[in-house]
């Protein structure tokens, strides 16, 4: 198990290293979200093995936030990019050459959305 002082350093170098991928804004940043739950989790243990229930409390919605975050990063563009190219491939070769020339929508559930 853990040290308090182990749990201790890893929520704060994790909250921190977090906050800086975020604040970068690039490609990474949605990894700081996962970062953030490393913290949290360590907070949480921390704030078990401490009795401070206030700071398991406030973890427990960041953790929230934090999974919400990972959700919208991480795992949205993903199934976006999944779905679009889904729709790409179940298009006829016609419409899609017709779809990416004119920025054109043959039917609703095509893969081009607005190019």
């Amino acid at each position: 198990m853990l040290s308090l002082g182990m749990l201790e350093w890893i929520g704060a170098i994790g909250g921190a290293a977090g906050a800086l991928l975020l604040a970068l804004n690039n490609r990474w940043s949605g990894y700081g979200f996962v970062l953030f739950l490393v913290s949290n989790a360590a907070w949480i243990a921390y704030g078990l093995m401490t009795h401070t229930f206030g700071m398991v409390a406030m973890q427990i919605v960041f953790t929230g936030t934090s999974l919400l975050g990972v959700w919208r990063w991480l795992v949205l563009p993903r199934l976006s990019r999944s779905r679009n190219y889904c729709d790409e491939l179940a298009m006829f070769p016609v419409q899609q050459v017709i779809c990416q020339s004119r920025d054109w929508q043959p039917y609703s559930n095509s893969g081009c959305h607005g190019r």
